[in-house]
């Protein structure tokens, strides 16, 4: 799947960009109604999916849609960057997953 210069953008927003958690997935969903948080949702989704939405994700605007789909694919894609999420990284550090 192709991804177009805004699912670029809008997944790279889903990184903290300072603090402890730099360069990790967000812990909470950007803004509801952006790109952002259809991109967050995607990666949520992948990475670790009890933090999706279905609500969120059923709602979505066509275009939003659009980007979830596109950053989905890329999140399925780079499932080795899953350790991104901090709590999908707390949970395999215990064994729990």
């Amino acid at each position: 799947m192709q991804i177009d210069q805004k699912t670029i953008n809008a997944i790279l927003n889903c990184f903290a960009t300072r603090g402890k958690s730099k360069g990790y997935l967000l812990a909470k969903c950007p803004k509801s109604g952006t790109p952002e948080a259809a991109a967050w949702q995607a990666l949520a989704l992948a990475w670790n999916p009890y933090k999706a939405s279905i609500f969120a994700i059923m709602i979505m605007s066509d275009e939003n849609h659009i980007i979830y789909k596109q950053a989905l694919a890329w999140a399925e894609n780079n499932m080795q960057l899953r350790g991104l999420d901090r709590d999908r990284l707390a949970l395999e550090t215990m064994g729990a997953w």
